[in-house]
């Protein structure tokens, strides 16, 4: 992947990417001390307003692999890599870092710090600060001062918790509840620690079959003592966007994010969120627009990139829909997201995109009987009644998948509503909106004449936010009557 087919770099903007910082302690498990203490510099960089700064999850998507610094420069787009190094040895730490500067291949500033953990906040800030003074850009006031804490216990216990977290898995994110809660135990004053535990707390919640509703509640509560502590928390509005959207309040959602973004441009996160919520509403070029500007700051961040190819795909450029199919594929060729069997059924090759699927589902679910049902009926339309037996028996299995798209795509919509509603019914807010993208897919965009849809709308709000803010680009609202299918 090119620099000028990913994220070029601001013309009036110098960017950097903080690479993730060599754990060099004889004990691997520092490894989330290191880690941590590289988000720390980077979250600090990312305040600065002229800078670009590339968001963690493209910055660590290199870790552990055999890629030279101009290359990984070259993908990610950027001027300047700043590298380091970390050994810790009892209650000392050494650092290490430099920064260099890609076009010269020179090194602009480097230095070494030995210093008790106790230092360990000072020595992020100097490093912070000498990378602001290299690059003669203005680091911000607000460098994440009031958003962490003095209490070294529950800084490692937030740096562990959010490793976790961000390694995913139920197994890491449930541990990752645990230690941010101790955490803020110790330092009921720490922002950063429930903003994070508010985002592992929705993480792990979204994957449960029971006992989702109270780990969503405590993540409201969590999002909510963040921004109270710290108003301009970024990432803590992000999750409380998050949360309002898994309660379909889309006016409030829409607003927090806006807020994380205009707090922190450079944190992908409230991007991806915000775009994710514009697809569920339709509102398709919009979504586009925001994933693209998520890009600039997270150019290899895989669901990203496949976030990007649905929405290309739902507004019917399937050659692009192709082209972001190939760039995750590069990425992670694990990596399924549906749409790459989407695009086979554009090109018109059913078998091909049924294996795609069936491989998928048996990495993702461990069974393709929900696949096999599907590509049932839509090879044979006879057997609908047959096939949606086969999955409304099967819906067990879907768990965090959802039935809906499968519902959706052999023609069984008046099931395919009712399922969506139950989720809704019992807390699955966030379930839900994840499966609106389905509704407005080019593949099946002649479901959008369905007389149940106006209906479904209204109840679940889409239908007074366009009546606010414009017609999604499939729909036509005037008073009460709802027309879709139609650009």
């Amino acid at each position: 992947m090119s620099a000028e087919t990913s994220a070029s770099p601001e013309s009036n903007k110098k960017s950097i990417v903080v690479l993730p910082f060599i754990n060099m302690s004889n004990d691997p498990d520092q490894e989330f001390f290191s880690d941590g203490l590289s988000e720390e510099i980077l979250n600090a960089l990312a305040q600065i307003r002229d800078l670009r700064v590339i968001s963690r999850t493209s910055a660590f998507a290199f870790k552990g692999k055999d890629v030279s610094i101009s290359d990984i420069a070259t993908q990610l787009g950027v001027s300047h890599v700043l590298e380091g190094s970390v050994r810790t040895i009892g209650n000392d730490v050494r650092i290490t870092a430099q920064l260099i500067e890609v076009e010269t291949d020179s090194h602009l500033w480097s230095d070494a710090y030995s210093r008790s953990l106790e230092n360990v906040f000072e020595i992020q800030e100097e490093i912070s600060g000498a990378i602001a003074e290299q690059l003669q850009v203005r680091l911000s006031d607000d460098t994440g001062a009031a958003r962490s804490t003095a209490n070294l216990d529950a800084y490692q216990l937030f740096l562990r918790g959010r490793y976790l977290y961000q390694t995913r898995g139920q197994d890491n994110v449930e541990r990752s509840v645990e230690l941010l809660r101790k955490a803020v135990e110790l330092d009921p004053e720490f922002a950063d620690a429930w903003a994070n535990l508010a985002a592992a707390g929705i993480v792990y919640g979204y994957g449960l079959d029971e006992g989702h509703k109270a780990l969503y509640a405590e993540g409201l509560l969590a999002a909510q003592r963040a921004i109270e502590i710290d108003p301009g928390h970024g990432f803590g509005h992000a999750v409380l966007g998050l949360i309002l959207l898994g309660q379909l309040d889309w006016e409030r959602a829409m607003e927090e994010f806006d807020l994380a973004i205009e707090l922190n441009p450079n944190e992908s996160n409230s991007l991806l969120w915000k775009g994710i919520a514009l697809h569920d509403l339709g509102y398709i070029d919009e979504a586009i627009a925001v994933f693209k500007q998520a890009e600039q700051v997270d150019p290899v961040f895989t669901n990203l990139l496949n976030w990007l190819a649905r929405a290309y795909e739902a507004n019917g450029q399937i050659d692009m829909l192709g082209a972001y199919n190939r760039k995750f594929a590069e990425l992670d060729p694990d990596f399924g997201g549906g749409t790459h069997s989407l695009h086979q059924l554009h090109l018109g090759d059913i078998e091909a995109a049924e294996e795609i699927a069936r491989r998928e589902n048996l990495a993702d679910l461990g069974s393709d009987l929900l696949v096999e049902a599907m590509y049932t009926a839509m090879k044979d339309p006879s057997k609908k009644d047959q096939s949606l037996a086969a999955l409304l028996d099967n819906a067990d299995i879907a768990s965090s998948y959802t039935l809906f798209p499968f519902l959706w795509r052999i023609g069984a919509l008046d099931e395919a509503i009712s399922y969506y509603g139950e989720q809704v019914e019992t807390g699955r807010g966030l379930r839900s909106a994840n499966m609106l993208p389905s509704l407005w897919s080019a593949y099946e965009r002649k479901h959008l004449d369905h007389p149940g849809l106006p209906a479904m709308f209204e109840d679940f709000g889409m239908a007074d936010y366009w009546r606010k803010h414009g017609d999604p680009d499939y729909c036509h609202v005037e008073g009460d009557d709802i027309e879709c299918g139609k650009r």
